[in-house]
């Protein structure tokens, strides 16, 4: 008991970065020792947001039970999901609360609760960004916004329709799209940016080495259990950043970091082609899936946004539903309209709920205090409209994963019998300790959607 008085003493959650230097590297360690026994469990949470293009079909996508007792075994684009069912919350007739059926009006609403357009993008602020700074803490990423492909370009003549996250009105977010710059804006490494014909990546000083004054200072004021579970950290980042080589060396992977645990072990095999390439696009989507469970579980951020290539997505899939070559996804989301597939487009969706699946089961695999980084979590993964005909704005295909710290009730599917977004939008702030009554334009719809909370 002392010996916890004195190391509280010592070193408190407020002075504990001082310790441990100024650089990134210093946040992963404070969630470690904060986890021990002289500190205390620590349970904070967290929202994830996965997007995913060009609508979908309901009769491919719900369930046809509510309640406990439902399934997706016999669902086209949402098996995948059945791995993970006693996670996730499936809202059912949940509707968008937008008039028009465009791809860049769902694209521009869906997190702002706002139609309404200043410069040509959304006037309305993103819930990512508004959640970031409520959940922003001292030397900590306020939102981690990751695309793959998410500004294919080309043909676009309505640039609204690549944008749904935006740190002011009218203020589109930037996303990350090269993983490894995404990976060194995060964990601060100094690792440089990839070069033409480089060999490698040469490792002139890692984060480690930069802050072993600090480390070392740091661990003759520490018992013997926070000493160890510092050591065993060290080692698991030092795994992580020499696990990184840059694309001239053909590989990229993610290594073991905060979570000990990795899903993806086959190597990113992408050359120097651009990252928007074809070929890339399923190991980049699988890599920034890995990118954001690992930010989350090292505690260098609160928030994550995931999007998947943008409304419109011109992204191949062939036949089998493997994204990279074959026939354009929005295209077969027409069908024969315009020359595609809809059985294609079925797989390809199901290739999208396959990472979902992915990003859910990592995140319930991280303990984070009390409970896993799931528990303490919401995941919503969502689409910018409903039927990938129509263009409908109803019974949108929508997934909540996580119970944000047990405000949100799951393995469930529950109709909302017409709720719409925006009420979900002031559901998920109030989960996160808000006491927010509307969101975006109130006209739309103001209030929480009372059947979602457990």
């Amino acid at each position: 008991m002392n010996n916890k008085k004195n190391i509280h003493a010592e070193i408190s959650r407020r002075n504990l970065l001082r310790y441990l230097g100024n650089g990134a590297i210093a946040l992963p360690f404070m969630r470690t020792l904060l986890e021990t026994e002289a500190f205390g469990a620590v349970d904070r949470k967290c929202m994830i947001i996965f997007y995913y293009p060009n609508g979908t079909k309901s009769e491919h996508f719900h369930p046809t039970a509510t309640g406990k007792a439902f399934s997706l075994k016999d669902k086209q684009i949402t098996l995948p999901l059945e791995a993970v069912r006693d996670n996730i919350l499936i809202p059912k007739n949940l509707n968008y609360a937008l008039k028009t059926g465009s791809h860049e009006h769902g694209m521009n609403y869906f997190l702002t609760g706002t139609d309404a357009l200043q410069n040509g993008y959304s006037s309305g602020v993103s819930i990512d960004t508004v959640l970031g700074e409520r959940l922003r803490f001292d030397g900590g990423i306020p939102v981690v916004r990751l695309g793959s492909a998410a500004s294919e370009g080309g043909s676009n003549t309505a640039i609204r329709q690549e944008f749904a996250s935006f740190s002011a009105a009218g203020q589109k977010a930037e996303l990350q799209e090269d993983p490894i710059k995404a990976f060194n804006a995060i964990f601060g490494t100094a690792v440089p940016a990839p070069t033409t014909g480089a060999p490698a990546i040469n490792f002139k000083k890692s984060v480690l080495d930069a802050s072993l004054t600090e480390l070392k200072a740091l661990q003759t004021r520490l018992g013997q259990i926070e000493k160890e579970k510092l050591q065993g950290h060290i080692e698991a980042v030092r795994s992580l950043e020499k696990t990184l080589v840059d694309t001239a060396g053909s590989t990229v992977e993610i290594g073991a970091q905060c979570t000990n645990k990795i899903s993806r072990t086959e190597p990113f095999t992408g050359g120097n082609t651009p990252w928007h390439a074809q070929a890339n696009y399923g190991a980049i989507v699988d890599l920034n899936i890995e990118l954001a469970i690992q930010a989350l579980a090292c505690g260098r951020t609160n928030v994550v946004y995931i999007q998947n290539s943008r409304s419109v997505s011109g992204r191949l899939f062939n036949d089998a539903g493997i994204p990279g070559t074959g026939n354009g996804h929005h295209s077969d989301s027409h069908d024969k309209e315009f020359g595609g597939d809809i059985n294609r487009y079925y797989k390809g969706q199901n290739w999208y709920m396959g990472r979902l699946a992915k990003l859910i089961a990592g995140l319930r695999d991280v303990n984070a205090g009390t409970n896993t980084l799931l528990y303490n979590s919401l995941v919503m993964a969502l689409t910018e409209f409903g039927d990938c005909q129509g263009h409908n704005m109803s019974n949108i295909g929508m997934v909540l994963a996580g119970q944000a710290g047990g405000y949100f009730q799951t393995g469930t599917c529950i109709d909302v019998k017409g709720s719409n977004h925006n009420q979900l939008l002031v559901s998920i702030l109030q989960a996160f300790g808000g006491t927010d009554t509307s969101f975006g334009n109130a006209a739309f719809g103001q209030g929480p959607i009372a059947a979602l909370k457990a």
